[in-house]
């Protein structure tokens, strides 16, 4: 089993990195909106019908972009407009490292070495994320590596039956 913290700019270029380059089948999994507008998701990705990687975000996307040009005196039809509007074509950027756990070494090589830039369409709404957001929110993910590490372990040896 091993842990990586890892920089990744494009999530949506990770994941579609992990089905090209592994081979696995990557399966979406619990997803939360914060009340900054930025997000966080769980993803597995499978080999074979055996889970081998497991990994999160904390990222931005296009929805956030939509909902932080909103003037503030929008109403509900507007805010529902743009985010109906926002969800063709969804970019999403991490905000923080991505953390990743496996169950099989051969997995680790080809994640250690990816290697991505940010999404043009979410340049502006990057920079906005790093100067509004408190430095606890630029964090959230690191303050919980360790908790999410021993769940995500235990769920993913749970899942496949795997003794070490």
């Amino acid at each position: 089993m091993f842990v990586i913290v890892k920089r990744v700019r494009d999530l949506n270029k990770f994941i579609d990195f992990l089905r090209r380059e592994c081979g696995l089948e990557i399966v979406e999994g619990s997803h939360a909106v914060l009340p900054d507008g930025s997000e966080v998701g769980t993803w597995c990705g499978a080999r074979d019908g055996k889970f081998v990687v497991c990994f999160t975000s904390h990222y931005i996307d296009k929805h956030y972009d939509a909902l932080r040009k909103l003037p503030p005196d929008a109403d509900d039809v507007e805010l529902l407009r743009v985010l109906i509007e926002a969800d063709r074509d969804v970019w999403r950027a991490p905000v923080e490292p991505v953390v990743v756990i496996g169950l099989e070494d051969w997995v680790a090589r080809p994640i250690a070495r990816y290697d991505d830039s940010a999404p043009s369409e979410g340049a502006e709404a990057l920079r906005h994320f790093e100067e509004s957001a408190p430095p606890s929110a630029r964090t959230l993910l690191g303050s919980l590596v360790s908790r999410f590490a021993y769940a995500s372990g235990k769920d993913l040896r749970r899942l496949v039956g795997y003794e070490p």
